[in-house]
């Protein structure tokens, strides 16, 4: 497990789930937004699964990509 800060009060806390036939999924517990997020990936890259409160709202293709759309969505709503 590990952290990342991504700037502007965005950190992330990464671990790694074992599933089954030796698949893992990487998981992001992200903090620093009004709802929680989580973003999770299979841990040798693909498309990345954005869910807010519990509820998927997109898929992104990078984990930049994941951050933006939170940045640009999430602090809207909370603005609004």
């Amino acid at each position: 497990m590990y952290r990342t800060n991504w700037g502007g009060g965005i950190t992330a806390e990464t671990r790694d789930i074992k599933l089954t036939r030796g698949q893992v999924l990487r998981q992001h517990t992200v903090t620093g937004f009004p709802q929680p997020v989580t973003l999770s990936h299979n841990r040798w890259g693909g498309p990345i699964r954005v869910t807010v409160a519990g509820q998927h709202q997109v898929t992104a293709r990078s984990l930049g990509e994941a951050i933006a759309w939170c940045r640009e969505n999430l602090t809207a709503r909370a603005a609004a």
